[in-house]
């Protein structure tokens, strides 16, 4: 699969947070609904998205079709967020 250029468009950038709309045959540790953030967009509107735990571990990461995802406005960063959390438990 090749990544997008700097030239091209995409429907999500890099470090979008992203919801998991369509359950892909490939997941085995995530569902619908869960929370992840796009690592690497590739061309033809497929993302690389990775999904972690509370813990900020990774517990998958799956090739996924714009419809598969949706964009959560606002959400902030995922790793801003699993840092927070860390941060309040100490």
């Amino acid at each position: 699969m090749a990544r997008l250029n700097g030239d091209e468009k995409a429907l999500h950038n890099e470090f979008d947070v992203v919801r998991l709309k369509e359950l892909s045959i490939d997941a085995t540790h995530v569902k619908v609904g869960d929370i992840g953030a796009i690592i690497v967009v590739f061309k033809g509107d497929m993302y690389e998205v990775e999904f972690v735990n509370n813990q900020g571990k990774v517990i998958e990461i799956l090739t996924l079709h714009a419809k598969q995802i949706e964009k959560i406005d606002g959400a902030g960063s995922l790793i801003t967020d699993l840092k927070r959390r860390k941060n309040k438990n100490v």
